[in-house]
């Protein structure tokens, strides 16, 4: 027994370094004023989604699925399966103030996760869609 609680803690400090990363990554992408403002939503909508990739991964190791529908990306936040996943900011939105398109695939064996992008208009993750290059299920 007292291996696996070992094992329980390296993988939660794994897990807690890796969020922890993120979110430095994502607070010193933000501060980048010389940037072209477009590639700099761009990057931080690619930077959020693996982000939430890396909180879905660990839903899925905590739970045997990735979240429904129904959850969406809200379940990665809140206290019930396991979670919190996400300790930090809560991406409700895109750079472009449009919400970010979850979807369970597979019967909860995958997801696909995108920005609709600048155009505002949801293209499947096609077309100016943003998706995390991690995920590319189609």
């Amino acid at each position: 027994m007292p291996q696996r609680s070992s094992f329980a803690k390296v993988l939660g400090g794994i897990v807690l370094g890796t969020l922890l990363f993120g979110a430095i990554f994502l607070f010193v992408s933000k501060g980048d004023i010389d940037a072209d403002p477009a590639m700099n939503a761009r990057n931080r909508a690619l930077s959020e989604q693996e982000f939430l990739d890396s909180a879905l991964g660990q839903f899925f190791k905590q739970n045997g699925r990735y979240p429904s529908a129904e959850e969406g990306l809200a379940v990665l936040y809140g206290t019930s399966l396991g979670g919190p996943y996400v300790r930090g900011p809560m991406f409700k939105a895109d750079p472009w103030n449009s919400p970010y398109v979850y979807q369970q695939l597979n019967d909860g064996k995958d997801y696909r996760l995108y920005s609709i992008g600048p155009n505002k208009t949801d293209e499947a993750g096609a077309g100016d869609d943003l998706r995390s290059p991690r995920r590319q299920t189609k």
